[in-house]
């Protein structure tokens, strides 16, 4: 049988769907593309192309992997954010969209402005793609990027060297503030860990099989960082900088409320997600503070 990209399609799409792979379609058209080096387009612009056998091997190899839930950026190597692609494996998150509504906010922070060198603080960075990102948009700025696992700062490190920035970002291996020097920033970034230990056995097999569970694990009501971060953060703030973090869908009121209580901040603001689910808390640190 001459196996065609229409009908490989067609079976993968069974296959996965089988698996109850949540996108079996899309996955499947991705693979099949960068298995022939293709833009999805030419799947559909040319569906009786025939497929070799090496094609076919490569093709069949990485749908097996993707039925075993195995996540689509594992198998390609890498997942696009803010439309540049990032290297990511199993020591680091998987970036998702709704983190794209952090870079927002503060590059809404930053209008008119975006020439000035500006001072960012990364906590957690993972694979590195907030600070990354950030230093791209913003030309002069420099980063201090800080993650507990030294697994993930070498693909953080990875990707600075693709993106060409690592010049201006200086690597800390160390828990949150541990290490970080006492000259403040302009910016506080943060994706912390958020989900609750006891969800995390409920996660979809993409998430609680192939993704840090020290990266996702906030602790007993999801809330641990927080705790952490809220309290110590303004003694590494400049006078009217901004904290943002991302937060999961339901602890939008629990975060706002610790960062009233602190009475070290103003402006507080949650952002909700194009889904209308509450996912970023900003913060300003009071002028006088």
């Amino acid at each position: 049988m001459n196996w065609t990209a229409k009908t490989f399609l067609e079976w993968t799409t069974g296959r996965l769907a089988e698996v109850r792979v949540e996108s079996p379609r899309l996955d499947a058209e991705v693979l099949l593309a960068h298995s022939l080096k293709a833009r999805r387009e030419d799947l559909i612009l040319h569906p009786d192309r025939v497929l070799d056998e090496n094609v076919l091997a490569l093709a069949r190899e990485r749908v097996s992997r993707r039925m075993r839930r195995e996540p689509v950026s594992h198998i390609l190597g890498y997942r696009e954010f803010w439309s540049r692609p990032f290297k990511v494996n199993s020591h680091v998150l998987d970036p998702r969209p709704e983190t794209e509504h952090l870079i927002e906010q503060m590059l809404n922070r930053t209008v008119s402005r975006r020439s000035l060198p500006w001072r960012l603080l990364d906590l957690g960075t993972g694979s590195g793609i907030l600070a990354i990102t950030l230093l791209l948009e913003l030309p002069n700025s420099h980063a201090v990027a800080v993650d507990i696992s030294a697994e993930a700062l070498e693909v953080a490190r990875e990707n600075v060297r693709v993106h060409r920035v690592e010049e201006r970002v200086h690597w800390i291996q160390g828990d949150l503030f541990e290490g970080v020097s006492s000259e403040p920033f302009d910016f506080i970034l943060s994706n912390p860990p958020y989900i609750p230990s006891e969800r995390l056995d409920h996660l979809a097999p993409e998430v609680r099989k192939f993704e840090p569970h020290r990266a996702l694990d906030g602790g007993g009501d999801g809330l641990s960082f927080y705790r952490r971060i809220v309290p110590n953060a303004p003694s590494r703030m400049k006078p009217g900088a901004w904290l943002i973090m991302e937060i999961g869908d339901d602890q939008g009121e629990a975060v706002t409320g610790m960062l009233q209580n602190s009475g070290t901040y103003t402006a507080i603001q949650v952002i909700q997600d194009y889904s209308r689910r509450d996912r970023v808390v900003l913060a300003q640190k009071e002028t006088h503070g």
